[in-house]
């Protein structure tokens, strides 16, 4: 996981949470690298929910 939301039990504000993972979410789309491109990960499925046929 790149971002550590589990700060929020600790006593962080959960608007700061959502700003650090609006912050990353941003970098990301402007070409930071997540932590799975870093580690060499390229490949990735998306499973369907629901019933498969």
């Amino acid at each position: 996981m790149d971002l550590n939301a589990g700060t929020v039990i600790a006593g962080e504000p959960l608007s700061e949470v959502g700003r650090r993972i609006f912050e990353l979410l941003l970098a990301v789309a402007d070409g930071t690298s997540t932590a799975a491109e870093q580690w060499g990960h390229r490949e990735f499925a998306i499973e369907p929910r629901g019933p498969k046929v």
